[in-house]
């Protein structure tokens, strides 16, 4: 009986605790196409007015700012309508309206969304530069 308690002892203190590993996100997938850049699968982040997505897209220089970029987000990625921003989406999947508006600075982008619907799935960009 002592041989077997010694045993589960050692058993004991030689396992590990599994390590908890984790991965930087993956960058978004990009495709350029002229004047327009598409990016896909971008997660929505929760904070304390709704939900943000962000982006570093290299184009968006002051320059580019100055002559004109538009917004657009597919609130559904691969399969639904790119919505022009600000826009207010209404859509027969969804159980309420969601309000889209973005920020743009040099090097960076914002899409932010108010609403009372739980986003868990990842959106499209697409930024058109003029």
């Amino acid at each position: 009986m002592s041989f077997l308690v010694v045993l589960i002892i050692i058993s004991a203190s030689c396992k590990k605790e599994k390590e908890s590993i984790t991965y930087p996100p993956a960058p978004p997938q990009v495709s350029v196409f002229g004047d327009r850049e598409y990016f896909y699968g971008i997660p929505w982040q929760k904070d304390s007015s709704g939900y943000v997505m962000k982006l570093d897209p290299p184009r968006l220089t002051d320059t580019a700012i100055n002559r004109g970029v538009k917004v657009y987000v597919a609130i559904y990625t691969d399969w639904s309508f790119f919505y022009q921003l600000p826009q207010t989406v209404s859509d027969p999947f969804l159980t309420d309206t969601i309000n889209l508006t973005y920020n743009l600075i040099p090097g960076h982008v914002q899409v932010f969304a108010k609403t009372p619907v739980e986003i868990k799935w990842p959106s499209d960009i697409s930024i058109l530069y003029q």
